[in-house]
């Protein structure tokens, strides 16, 4: 391969692009060919950036039918990339809010947290991070010991280990079948440590497929999808 122009590439990417032929949701052969290409370009020595949109699912007041203010189409518009998004990647560097961890923990994304330091939050999210390392769903990374090279260190180790995290992530959602909050989140454990041992915590999830699918006459599909 010759030797490329540029450097450093900021790559916009069209949602739509990922939908392939059908120009709605997710095409992966399409995302595959697109992540090949990428690769073959970092492989090359070019830092790229990434940028994706939401058009296959959301385009913003046009999809809203002039019936939807201009700043809610907006945000379900980001919501499409962030779908999007977790369809490219194969690992997630994120901050550590209850909510982010339980979706990636649902989803089986390796993740690399880097949780907001104490003089910028009340600690949860350090408190979120260090259970989940604990109980090795994450990796790590505190923001006052990131530097360019310590995070990129703890990305390759991330790559390196992804197939042992993605196996815990499974494991931790009951092989995918329902996310698995209580045993995972700091403030339920704590909760359950504290609670009278005849109060029992169960998973939303949980309780349904165990105690209304038969009362509602609900039949439960071959595969759920957490």
């Amino acid at each position: 391969m010759r030797e490329p122009k540029y450097k450093r590439v900021l790559l916009k990417i069209s949602g739509e692009a990922l939908a392939g032929d059908a120009h709605r949701g997710l095409d992966f052969a399409v995302i595959g060919g697109v992540c090949d290409v990428i690769k073959q370009c970092v492989e090359a020595g070019v830092q790229v950036g990434v940028v994706v949109g939401g058009g296959n699912f959301w385009r913003g007041v046009k999809d809203g039918g002039g019936k939807m203010e201009r700043t809610r189409a907006d945000h379900m518009g980001m919501l499409a990339t962030v779908i999007n998004a977790l369809a490219v990647a194969d690992v997630v560097l994120s901050r550590a809010g209850s909510n982010t961890l339980s979706e990636l923990l649902a989803l089986h994304k390796p993740m690399l947290l880097v949780p907001y330091p104490l003089g910028a939050s009340r600690g949860d999210q350090i408190e979120n991070a260090k259970s989940y390392a604990r109980q090795g769903l994450a990796r790590v990374l505190m923001q006052e010991d990131m530097t360019p090279r310590t995070m990129a260190d703890a990305l390759l180790r991330l790559l390196e280990e992804r197939a042992e995290l993605e196996k815990a992530l499974r494991q931790a959602s009951n092989n995918g079948e329902y996310p698995v909050l209580c045993e995972t989140s700091p403030c339920l454990l704590h909760m359950k440590q504290t609670l009278d041992p005849s109060i029992k915590l169960m998973e939303p999830v949980q309780f349904i497929l165990e105690n209304l699918m038969d009362t509602l006459k609900l039949k439960k599909l071959p595969k759920t999808v957490a």
